[in-house]
């Protein structure tokens, strides 16, 4: 797999550069490097061309905390974990979805990316959805996918007082790593109607060292 460096998803997408193994965050991808190969039903409900899941720019403040999370886990003094950048609660929600021998402090974050969602019906339930990210995973290895609703403005830059932790609601979903290195995202039908109503939508990947 070719290792790269953060990719932080701005208002502008910016350029890819390669790094050290051993960076805590080996990429994170942009509008143009993330694509949705296919979206089937849970249930085999036929579902309709107008809905569609997609990867959008982030919005300002989104691409603000994508900018600080990196910060947070590259920092040249301290680096911290990825999972310790988020509260107590999400953190905990992540752990409790880790199988035997996974330690939450080992897992990566090679993805964040924001998208978006259009024409979903409540007739449609749940659906799965296959990513294609810059990042090539291994089949087999655990991936679990921090799914974060911001319902706050995101037009502009947030204050200090403002932050991602406190003005989202954060969610885990199930994923799988394929044969052919994309993953196979869970989407419940309770997750896609909060979808709907949410000003900004990002998916924070984790997943065990490979």
């Amino acid at each position: 797999m070719k290792k790269w460096m953060i990719l932080l998803v701005a208002a502008m997408v910016l350029g890819m550069s390669t790094a050290a193994a051993q960076a805590p965050v080996e990429s994170i991808s942009a509008i143009d490097t993330t694509r949705v190969v296919e979206i089937t039903s849970a249930d085999d409900v036929v579902i309709s061309d107008e809905f569609a899941i997609f990867p959008v720019e982030s919005k300002v403040a989104i691409a603000q905390e994508i900018g600080r999370f990196y910060d947070f886990v590259n920092s040249t003094e301290d680096k911290q974990p990825p999972i310790t950048f988020f509260m107590t609660e999400q953190q905990q929600m992540v752990e409790q979805s880790l199988p035997d021998g996974v330690l939450p402090e080992l897992l990566q974050v090679n993805e964040i990316v924001s998208i978006d969602e259009i024409n979903y019906t409540t007739e449609i339930g749940d659906v799965h959805v296959e990513f294609e990210f810059a990042t090539t995973y291994e089949p087999g290895i655990f991936v679990s996918i921090l799914l974060g609703l911001t319902h706050a403005d995101v037009s502009e830059e947030w204050d200090e007082d403002t932050d991602w932790n406190t003005n989202t609601e954060w969610l885990v979903l199930k994923a799988q790593a394929l044969d052919n290195g994309n993953l196979l995202i869970t989407f419940p039908q309770e997750v896609l109607e909060k979808m709907m109503s949410a000003p900004a939508i990002t998916m924070v990947v984790f997943n065990q060292p490979f």
